[in-house]
């Protein structure tokens, strides 16, 4: 009898914790070996505000088509090949629109920047490892060679300048989101990633994320910060920003396919602000406040 009665909550306990178990949701992002189309389309928006006076600024957009095939992971990792096979840049400024587009002959010579007109048609190979973290890359010294081509003015490629094409090209566009992720996670379940990895090299104490809820086959996740200007809120021993210091909001959405792995879509949207006010020799110039944009999407489909 003694046994049976200590045999019954054992039992009850290990049935919640499989019950548990069972409720995770994989979020783990991977690549099944195959092709992929990729759409990736970023907005940056800049402007000065101050009192009296309209918003002005200036939007650049750029649309990126990239093909990506993905091997069959080993050892060491998975290995990937890509090609961006076009690219649209599109930029506002003062009433006047420019654009670039890599399928058609460009009215203007100097339209698009002379990264992002190189490449077009560029390709690069790397590796991730396991845990979806970059081992290996290539193809930005092709791509920095384009761009002296185009340009003279440009000089030779150093190690920083290879690992700024990297880190657009992957980081920002290919790897989108993907750390803000657990391996899994129960739908309600919360966690925080202390300084994600985000667009344009932004920088943020932390996000906190959540999964929503899993609908028609995606697990929804969405993660926001508050105003990071502030610092870790309970941190007593963190350094003071200043007050002119910018302030920036996060907010990302993200839809991982629970039976393939594949993220289908991530946005992640960083809005900041900055605020100069005059100094006391400065009575009459009323404060300027400077907003910034950045918004990148990437929509992910495997080829048949």
């Amino acid at each position: 009898m003694f046994n049976r009665l200590w045999l019954a909550p054992a039992v009850a306990v290990l049935l919640a914790a499989a019950a548990l178990a069972q409720d995770k949701i994989p979020l783990a992002p991977r690549f099944e070996p195959g092709t992929y189309r990729l759409v990736h389309v970023q907005e940056l928006e800049s402007g000065v505000a101050s009192p009296g006076a309209p918003l002005a600024g200036t939007k650049s957009t750029v649309e990126f088509q990239i093909e990506l095939r993905a091997a069959k992971p080993g050892a060491k990792g998975q290995a990937f090949e890509l090609e961006i096979k076009h690219v649209r840049h599109t930029l506002r400024e003062g009433g006047q629109i420019t654009v670039f587009d890599s399928d058609k002959p460009p009215s203007d010579k100097n339209a698009g920047q002379p990264m992002l007109r190189a490449l077009a048609g560029a390709k690069f190979a790397f590796v991730l490892d396991q845990k979806g973290k970059l081992l290996s890359a290539s193809g930005a010294k092709d791509v920095w060679q384009r761009m002296q081509a185009m340009q003279p003015g440009i000089g030779p490629s150093g190690q920083e300048d290879l690992q700024a094409v990297h880190d657009f090209v992957l980081g920002d566009v290919v790897l989108l989101g993907r750390d803000l992720l657990p391996p899994s996670a129960a739908v309600g379940e919360r966690w925080t990633v202390p300084h994600p990895n985000l667009p344009m090299q932004k920088q943020v104490d932390a996000v906190q994320c959540a999964l929503l809820r899993v609908e028609k086959g995606q697990a929804v996740v969405q993660g926001s910060t508050a105003d990071s200007a502030a610092g870790p809120a309970k941190d007593a021993k963190a350094p003071t920003k200043p007050a002119d210091a910018p302030r920036q909001q996060v907010n990302a959405s993200l839809r991982v396919n629970t039976a393939t792995g594949l993220m289908e879509k991530a946005t992640i949207e960083v809005r900041s602000q900055q605020t100069f006010k005059p100094s006391k020799d400065e009575k009459e110039t009323e404060p300027i406040d400077l907003h910034g944009s950045i918004r990148s999407e990437s929509t992910w489909t495997k080829k048949q």
